[in-house]
């Protein structure tokens, strides 16, 4: 699978990218238009909001790429690799109200 973006794919990236038959395409958008939430161990995730798929909707980005991107998430580390991606459960979708999964003991 060939990738051209800005960033850099791991070597475990790719063979993700394959494994669950996400474009190169999708990825190239979601890197591109997606929103960066902080993760832990010096990594970053990047997903696409409810407001920036109704934008890539409305630029004219067709239903089924749409619904391919509406779970999507890479994770960036710092130095702006791509270490994987998946379609992300409910659960692991990352809100920006929700707090933090720590607690203070």
């Amino acid at each position: 699978m060939q990738v051209q973006s800005a960033y850099r794919y791991s070597r475990h990236a790719i063979c993700r990218l394959a494994q669950r038959g996400v474009s190169a395409e999708a990825m190239r958008i979601l890197l591109e238009h997606g929103r960066t939430y902080n993760a832990r161990q010096g990594c970053s995730y990047v997903q696409l909001s409810r407001a920036d798929l109704s934008r890539l909707a409305a630029e004219g980005a067709s239903e089924g790429t749409l619904r391919s991107l509406a779970r999507l998430q890479a994770v960036v580390s710092d130095e702006g690799e791509v270490v994987t991606c998946y379609h992300a459960s409910d659960r692991r979708l990352v809100s920006s109200r929700r707090r933090p999964s720590f607690k203070y003991h």
